[in-house]
């Protein structure tokens, strides 16, 4: 509602909004998806130093999904700001060849 102009305020409450992200799993799949796509790239990055080609993945770990604010406010609580950011990060294993 605060994109279509709706203001609220918090003055008459005792609990102010709180802005939960509640999408984690329909964007998950694609955080994986790039997240390994990521950790193949630099796998092949030390694979080329070391003159040995990355295989097939060995072991991984999805590792925790962290929601925090888009931006750094002090003072501000996370849940009172409505603009998020969703990092994931992966430990991926490859064979190297």
């Amino acid at each position: 509602m605060v994109g279509q102009g709706i203001v609220f305020a918090n003055t008459e409450y005792e609990q102010p909004i709180s802005y939960l992200f509640t999408g984690l799993n329909q964007i998950k799949p694609v955080m994986l998806e790039e997240a390994t796509q990521n950790a193949r790239q630099a796998a092949t990055e030390f694979a080329k130093n070391s003159q040995a080609v990355v295989g097939k993945i060995r072991k991984a770990n999805q590792g925790v999904f962290s929601i925090l604010p888009q931006d750094a406010a002090p003072g501000v609580s996370e849940t009172a700001q409505i603009d998020k950011t969703v990092r994931v990060v992966s430990t991926v294993e490859y064979f190297l060849e």
